[in-house]
């Protein structure tokens, strides 16, 4: 029993690490927001998001390839989501 305690231990301390990254990634795409409405950009970059996922895959080992890129799918839809709420807040509505 010790043992699946330990494990979940680890995985809440991970988590916690997780949900730390994900704040900055999430304040980073903000700012990427406040880039794409000085510059008329639409909030879809679906080239950058099609790269990025491959290099992503890239650097894990290929067991977790395809777990990689359904976890970073959703991150870019949340991204995505984000920035039309902040566009949306300051009144770019892009």
């Amino acid at each position: 029993m010790a043992d699946i305690l330990e494990s979940r231990q680890k995985i809440d301390e991970i988590d916690r690490g997780i949900s730390s990254l994900f704040i900055k990634r999430m304040e980073a795409a903000r700012e990427i927001a406040d880039y794409k409405v000085k510059h008329g950009m639409d909030i879809l970059d679906k080239k950058r998001e099609e790269e990025k996922l491959e290099a992503l895959k890239k650097d894990v080992p290929c067991e977790m390839s395809y777990y990689i890129g359904e976890l970073y799918k959703r991150i870019f839809e949340l991204s995505r989501e984000y920035q039309k709420e902040q566009m949306d807040w300051n009144g770019s509505g892009l």
